[in-house]
C-alpha cells in the first residue's frame, strides 16, 4: 500500500524575482536548437519588441530524458515528455532496490545578434502538480525528490538566473499541492551569445528492499512572454 505524500513548495502564488549565479549547472548536456528555429534578435529588432509563446511561435526547446536501474531483484521505470505547445511531465518509479530518474526542459532559445546588450523581461504562467508516493513505513533508504526551476543559461552553460518553483523530498511533511503559478525574471543578454530560457523539471527515486516509491511532476499550459529592450537589466533579489 502506498502512503500519499504531496509536499511543500516555495511561493505557490505569483512572485517576481531573480537569483543570479556565477556557478556552472549541468542538466544533461548542451541544448541544441536548429538555426531555423532559433529566435534571433537583430539590429532591426533592437528597439522594444516582444514574443508570446506558444501563441506567436511554438517553444523551440522541448527535451525529455529518463533512466532506470532495476537492480538485482527490483523494478524501475523513468518516463518524461515535453511539447512545443507548453505541456510536460516526468515520472520515476522504483521497487525492491531499484532506482530511476526523469527530467524535462521546456522553453525558448534566443540569440542576441543585435550588437547591443539587451534587457529581457520574462513573464511566465503555468499550472503544475507534484506527487511522491511511498510504501507504508518506508525508511530513509527509500527516497524521492522533485524539483522545478525557471532558469536562464547562456551559451557557455553559465547560469544567468535561477528561480525555484518546486523543491521537495519524500521526508517532508505530508501535503497535497497543485497550483496555477506566475513567475517573472529580468536578465541582461550580451551580444553574440545565445540564451536558453527554460523550465527544468526533475524527479528522482530509489527504493529499499521490499519497498516501493513513485514521483511525478506535471506542467500544463505554459505561456511565456519575452520583452526585449536595449539597456542594462536591474535584477530584483528573490
Amino acid at each position: 500500500m502506498y502512503v500519499l505524500r504531496w509536499f511543500q513548495v516555495l511561493s505557490t502564488l505569483a512572485s517576481v524575482g531573480v537569483l543570479c549565479s556565477c556557478g556552472q549547472t549541468d542538466f544533461g548536456g548542451d541544448i541544441r536548437v536548429p538555426t531555423d528555429r532559433q529566435h534571433v534578435l537583430t539590429a532591426e529588432t533592437s528597439s522594444r519588441s516582444a514574443v508570446r509563446l506558444p501563441d506567436d511561435q511554438l517553444f523551440n526547446i522541448h527535451i525529455k530524458r529518463s533512466s532506470q536501474t532495476p537492480g538485482a531483484d527490483g523494478q524501475a521505470r523513468g518516463a518524461s515528455d515535453a511539447t512545443g505547445a507548453g505541456e510536460s511531465h516526468c515520472l520515476a518509479e522504483a521497487v525492491n532496490g531499484g532506482s530511476a530518474t526523469a527530467d524535462f526542459k521546456i522553453g525558448h532559445q534566443v540569440r542576441n545578434d543585435s550588437g547591443l546588450a539587451q534587457r529581457v523581461d520574462i513573464d511566465t504562467t503555468f499550472e503544475w502538480a507534484q506527487l511522491i508516493e511511498a510504501s507504508t513505513g518506508a525508511g530513509a533508504d527509500t527516497r524521492g525528490s522533485a524539483t522545478l526551476l525557471l532558469m536562464v543559461l547562456d551559451s557557455k552553460k553559465k547560469t544567468v538566473a535561477q528561480m525555484k518553483v518546486v523543491e521537495a523530498t519524500s521526508d517532508q511533511a505530508l501535503a497535497r499541492v497543485s497550483s496555477k503559478d506566475q513567475r517573472s525574471l529580468v536578465v541582461q543578454i550580451e551580444p553574440r551569445r545565445s540564451y536558453d530560457i527554460i523550465l527544468v523539471g526533475q524527479v528522482d527515486v530509489a527504493a529499499a528492499p521490499d519497498q516501493e516509491i513513485r514521483a511525478r511532476l506535471d506542467v500544463k499550459g505554459l505561456q511565456m512572454s519575452l520583452t526585449f529592450a536595449p539597456g542594462s537589466a536591474r535584477p530584483t533579489a528573490e
